[in-house]
C-alpha cells in the first residue's frame, strides 16, 4: 500500500485474486483418495464426498464431535482479530498499516502452530 499508493479497498480486491485462484486450483486438481470403511461388517469402497455428512458423521464416534465442538468455540471467536485491527486504528495505526497488523497476527499464529502439534504428537491418542 505504501509503496504503490493503493487503498485498502484495492488492496483487498488484488489479494481475493491469489486466493480464487487457490481455490480453484483446489476445486479442479484436488480430489479426495478412496478409503475403506466398515459399515455392518461390510467393506465399502467410498469417498468422503459421498458419505460426508449424511452417513459418515453418524459413524463416527462421540469422542470426535467432543473434539470438534471443543475446537469450534475459540474459531468462532476469531472474529476478534477485527476488533483488534479496529482498535490498533483508534489507537492511531495508520490505515495503510492495518494490512501488516494481520499478517503480523498470522505470522505469530503460523510460528506457535509449529511447537503446538509438535506437542501435541507427544501426547498419547489414547
Amino acid at each position: 500500500m505504501l509503496g504503490l499508493g493503493l487503498e485498502l479497498r484495492t488492496v483487498f480486491w488484488l489479494a481475493s485474486i491469489p486466493a480464487c485462484l487457490a481455490v480453484f486450483v483446489l476445486w479442479i486438481g484436488v480430489r479426495e483418495p478412496p478409503h475403506k470403511i466398515e459399515m455392518n461388517n461390510e467393506l465399502q469402497r467410498t469417498t468422503l464426498r459421498q458419505d460426508w455428512p449424511w452417513h459418515g458423521g453418524r459413524a463416527l464416534p462421540l469422542a470426535f464431535w467432543a473434539v470438534v465442538a471443543v475446537g469450534a468455540a475459540p474459531t468462532m471467536a476469531r472474529f476478534s482479530e477485527a476488533f483488534l485491527i479496529l482498535r490498533a486504528q483508534e489507537a492511531g495505526l495508520g490505515l495503510v498499516y492495518l494490512p501488516l497488523a494481520l499478517v503480523v497476527m498470522n505470522v505469530v499464529y503460523a510460528a506457535a502452530a509449529y511447537p503446538a502439534g509438535a506437542m501435541s504428537e507427544q501426547i498419547s491418542p489414547s
